[in-house]
């Protein structure tokens, strides 16, 4: 039976559908997609759907019902990748024939959408389009590449391109063949590769290039960061030479502002892998901690790293979610996370799952960032007051009289003082000020009143 394209009007076909259901018959629906009906009279759908099946009879020389379909349904950054993909691995093919989307037939529905390829590189990619192939012995293929919205709760929207190969049944392997292709281009092609990203996908807005010398550590901890993270990474080709695991997992813990997050930003600037930053806001539900580990995989060698565990990895004996469980299954489930480092941080290490914490082939690293010592203390300070006119100021008995204090308060302290000497107007006629051990003391009596509440780490 020959397949009868015909476009209906939506709202009459929705006035329809409410009668049919309230009289319980859904046969003349079976009917309509039996006949290949189009539902939407959208100049979209219509290039999504009247266009490929005359392009099928006059290409392929086949109707709908006589043709295969090897279709996949790739992540909204592919985008950009498929066009580039399709001349790559169809290079030896003959390309008959290219058919874009005309905008201009609906004027709300753009041909091309901008796409982010680096913190300040965008490129156009075509959303939609139908491509013929030829290959050397006359097979004939047919590509279409479109765009789906998928609308959240409150209206968000992600677009998710859809790429389908069109064939005869007797070229079925073909297709597959040639999908497995353009996938695997795809992946051996991706922009974000060795980039600093978010969970997802967006560039990173490091305001600088942090190095060692930004952060004072404990030069135990420090040492143990460098060789788990950026020694690992640059003897992962010897390690896989010699079947050695190339995943490795840390956790930090420590109180508010004694450098966790620091030791990202600086992980971020130096270490050449791919960098994925990840705020327990954006993990959701359990199907972003897979995408995340999908991605990380994908992005090899690359690091995760995951801020505050405690809010979505609490022991499950206290309270087990979804979360939980796809995170305990991603670190050390089927799939490997070979060239993968995932590193999280805690304010509080005792509330986190114990399958997590306490297994090896999870998280192999459980690191403490204490709170500085009087030595410490003072390089922290020192370092604070870089680019400011300190003559003659005690440091020593600065150090001495913070105890207890985390770095961030050693910063505030010193950005106080600034302050302090500004208020007195202690500044010079080039607008730099000169701080004293007056300023300290003012500053510091205003710091001791606060430096139990978490300040974020300063880098001045």
């Amino acid at each position: 039976m020959p397949v009868h394209e015909t476009i209906i009007d939506q709202t009459r076909l929705f006035d329809t559908a409410e009668l049919s259901n309230s009289q319980g018959n859904h046969a003349w629906i079976r009917e309509l997609i039996k006949f290949g009906v189009i539902t939407n009279q959208i100049a979209r759908d219509r290039f999504k759907t009247e266009t490929l099946y005359k392009t099928m009879n006059e290409f392929l020389g086949r109707s709908r019902g006589e043709v295969i379909c090897i279709r996949e349904t790739l992540q909204p950054y592919r985008l950009g990748m498929i066009q580039p993909a399709l001349e790559s691995v169809l290079k030896d093919y003959t390309h008959a024939f290219h058919i874009e989307f005309d905008p201009s037939s609906d004027p709300i529905e753009q041909g091309y959408i901008a796409i982010k390829t680096d913190w300040n590189t965008t490129q156009l990619a075509l959303q939609m389009a139908i491509d013929g192939w030829i290959t050397a012995d006359g097979h004939r293929i047919l590509t279409r590449y479109i765009t789906e919205r998928r609308w959240d709760v409150i209206n968000n929207y992600t677009i998710n391109p859809i790429l389908s190969i069109f064939a005869l049944p007797d070229q079925i392997r073909l297709a597959e063949q040639i999908m497995k292709q353009l996938i695997q281009w795809m992946k051996d092609h991706n922009y974000y590769r060795r980039k600093k990203i978010t969970a997802e996908g967006e560039f990173l807005s490091i305001e600088r290039k942090y190095t060692w010398d930004d952060i004072i550590l404990d030069p135990a901890i420090k040492q143990e960061i460098i060789e788990n993270v950026v020694d690992f990474i640059k003897y992962i080709p010897i390690y896989q030479a010699n079947r050695i695991p190339t995943k490795r997992g840390l956790i930090f813990y420590g109180k508010p502002g004694v450098g966790k997050t620091l030791v990202g930003k600086v992980l971020a600037s130096q270490v050449d892998s791919t960098f994925i930053w990840v705020t327990a806001a954006k993990i959701k539900n359990a199907e972003s901690v897979t995408q995340l580990f999908q991605f990380a995989r994908e992005l090899q060698p690359s690091i995760v790293f995951i801020e505050d565990l405690d809010c979505f990895a609490i022991d499950r004996h206290i309270h087990f979610t979804p979360i939980l469980g796809e995170l305990l299954n991603q670190m050390d489930g089927i799939v490997e996370n070979e060239g993968v480092i995932v590193i999280a941080t805690t304010n509080d290490l005792q509330v986190i799952e114990p399958a997590l914490k306490d297994r090896p082939s999870r998280f192999d690293r459980v690191l403490e960032f204490k709170l500085p010592d009087v030595e410490l203390r003072k390089q922290i300070i020192m370092q604070a007051l870089r680019g400011k006119t300190a003559n003659g100021i005690n440091i020593d008995r600065i150090a001495e009289k913070t105890e207890g204090f985390t770095g961030a308060h050693l910063h505030e302290l010193v950005i106080l003082a600034t302050k302090v000497a500004i208020e007195q107007k202690d500044y010079d006629e080039s607008n730099i000020v000169k701080l004293t051990d007056t300023h300290f003391e003012l500053a510091l009596n205003q710091v001791q009143k606060k430096k139990e509440k978490a300040l974020g780490f300063y880098i001045l």
